[in-house]
């Protein structure tokens, strides 16, 4: 509900801001302001980056002496 077609938060000047109430504009300048990129872009998802290089982690078990 608060992001565009490319996962980035509506713009303060969109039609769709204005259509949010005082409340949630709020809460979406706390997240613009905080964000620091966003979770999609032309290379893909982050979140699904993420997930994926975790699922195929491999367990290293090093024994130093």
């Amino acid at each position: 509900n608060y992001t565009d077609q490319n996962g980035r938060p509506i713009k303060a000047d969109s039609e769709a801001y204005s259509e949010l109430n005082d409340d949630e504009q709020e809460m979406l300048a706390d997240v613009t302001s905080g964000a620091t990129m966003s979770l999609s872009d032309a290379h893909g998802y982050f979140i699904e980056a993420i997930r994926a290089s975790y699922e195929n982690r491999i367990d290293l078990n090093l024994n130093i002496k």
